[in-house]
């Protein structure tokens, strides 16, 4: 489940329901990691609905 509630996995295959941007799953999640290395809100520990809080409010302003 993404984070606005939408399939957006299917086997290794991702597809993002908001701009169709598509890869294998494994890649995509490991470019997402890349780039929140630098991120100081989200911390080791954090609890996954706290890190899907913060990053709706991130993508609410245009990205994802």
């Amino acid at each position: 489940m993404s984070l606005h509630g939408q399939k957006n996995r299917y086997g290794n295959s991702f597809k993002c329901s908001l701009c169709g941007c598509h890869g294998h799953a494994d890649l995509v999640a490991s470019l997402n990691i890349l780039g929140r290395l630098g991120d100081k809100e989200i911390r080791i520990g954090m609890s996954p609905s706290r890190v899907k809080q913060y990053w709706m409010v991130v993508t609410s302003v245009g990205n994802h």
